[in-house]
């Protein structure tokens, strides 16, 4: 059994607004960043090497109510995976990767929700068995 552990750094990274133009980040490392202004969203695309259970987590400001979506790159691109939980709560999709591939997450605030001051912190997790 392999196991991808998650590291301690941070990466503050520029995310896009689109999925075609989406930030690539790896596994395993944490990334912050901002939902700036309404109707922000932010996306991002990681690659698997192989099939496996995936977890994606959003730490989310306290007083704010994120969202968080998970898609395919295989045609159709689709929506997989969904966290919406309330104000403050910490967003998580669990998801068995069929194969690999380029994955995308995309996170935004519900009721556009935003601030221009407060971080996010999502990281991708994965496990191959």
């Amino acid at each position: 059994m392999f196991r991808y552990f998650s590291y301690l750094i941070l990466c503050c990274l520029a995310f896009t607004n689109t999925a075609d133009q989406a930030t690539e980040i790896t596994v395993g490392l944490t990334y912050k960043g901002r939902i700036e202004v309404a109707g922000d969203a932010d996306w991002a695309k990681f690659y698997l090497d192989r099939p496996g259970p995936v977890v994606i987590t959003m730490e989310v400001p306290e007083l704010l109510d994120y969202d968080l979506d998970l898609y395919t790159a295989e045609a159709p691109f689709g929506l997989v995976g969904t966290s919406m939980l309330d104000t403050g709560e910490k967003e998580t999709i669990r998801y068995e990767a069929p194969s690999k591939g380029w994955y995308y997450i995309k996170r935004y605030g519900f009721k556009d929700q935003h601030s221009a001051s407060q971080y996010y912190y999502t990281q991708v997790q994965f496990e191959a068995i």
